[in-house]
């Protein structure tokens, strides 16, 4: 890795060809099913903890990231704490519960269905806006949504947390902003 600023050799460092990246594309993939059996709030203290990590290196990583990259202090700086926020709210969001309401809005309805059947909310509305909420339909909905949060007993709770309401519009809706 070289300076742009002076040409100096920063490090040395290996080049990936392609079998190392389909070793290393293995290896995420068998880490994906631990990953989504760890409990929430070990989740949300890992990201916590590398948020921490960059926190506590900020004055060695923005040198290194201005030395890279050419970049300026003040540029690099924000990338850095855009990247610690991005960390922090990643823990935030693993202790989240499940189970709200969320658009997927794209030019692409294949793509905006894609994403939303892998968001595990009760309401889905694709390409549509969650305004267009009807409270007065009856409605069950996934996780901490719908009837399955306030009614019934916990044995119960599979009849309920499973529903999906969704919407869907065949594009996304033009806005005057």
């Amino acid at each position: 890795m070289f300076e742009p600023a002076t040409g100096d050799r920063l490090y040395r460092v290996g080049r990936a060809i392609p079998d190392d990246i389909a070793r290393a594309a293995a290896a995420a993939s068998a880490a994906r099913a631990e990953w989504a059996a760890t409990a929430p709030r070990t989740k949300a203290a890992i990201f916590h903890r590398a948020a921490g990590w960059l926190e506590d290196r900020e004055q060695a990583l923005l040198r290194l990231v201005v030395r890279e990259t050419g970049s300026v202090p003040p540029k690099a700086a924000i990338e850095l704490r855009e990247a610690t926020a991005m960390l922090h709210l990643a823990g935030g969001v693993a202790l989240e519960p499940t189970g709200l309401v969320l658009p997927s809005i794209s030019p692409s309805l294949g793509r905006a269905r894609g994403i939303g059947e892998r968001l595990r909310a009760g309401l889905l509305h694709i390409n549509d806006q969650t305004v267009n909420d009807e409270v007065v339909n009856p409605f069950a909905g996934r996780g901490c949504s719908g009837n399955g949060a306030a009614l019934g007993a916990p044995a119960w709770w599979d009849q309920f947390t499973e529903w999906q309401w969704v919407t869907m519009r065949d594009a996304p809706p033009r806005y005057p902003f």
